[in-house]
């Protein structure tokens, strides 16, 4: 589907439809040790901790332990529900990525099975354009209301340029 060209006024319709929604991961994730392994390579980590599960064990860990930033490979997929949200209609080519933050409780480790939820806490005007700010929770799938990795994250959704 072909997003609305976010107009003052369509940015104005997702500005007042924004906040309070709320989205959650549609299947349980399971932490692997390969994802572990591929993303912390992907991102230069060469540590053993992130990579070999003896060493993990030695240092405390159940398991090969994810990096810090692991958590928006389960994030990004609510996000991408949001996005997607025929009710929205968001042109993504008008979307760019702000700020984001992990806050873990306790490390990812490979075995985990999580669950995730995202909601949008706030919405702003920013030059024409609107900041849309949001707060996910990730749970242990057995325990979804102890969070283990607090993210928040922030959307600018631009407006479209006038010429």
């Amino acid at each position: 589907m072909q997003g609305l060209q976010e107009t003052p006024s369509d940015l104005q319709r997702l500005a007042q439809a924004l906040p309070g929604r709320s989205y959650r991961l549609t299947q349980p994730y399971e932490v692997a040790r390969e994802k572990l392994r591929e993303f912390a390579s992907a991102i230069g980590e060469m540590d053993p901790v992130f990579h070999d599960p003896a060493v993990a064990v030695k240092c405390g860990f159940r398991d090969v332990v994810a990096v810090p930033t692991f958590p928006i490979v389960i994030t990004f997929k609510v996000l991408q529900q949001l996005l997607a949200d025929p009710e929205l209609v968001i042109d993504l080519r008008r979307v760019v990525h702000g700020d984001q933050k992990f806050t873990a409780l306790r490390p990812l480790c490979a075995g985990d099975v999580l669950g995730c939820s995202t909601s949008v806490t706030q919405v702003r005007t920013f030059g024409g354009s609107l900041m849309v700010a949001t707060n996910s929770e990730l749970h242990p799938i057995e325990d979804p209301k102890t969070s283990i990795v607090h993210a928040e994250a922030s959307l600018l959704i631009g407006a479209q340029a006038r010429i």
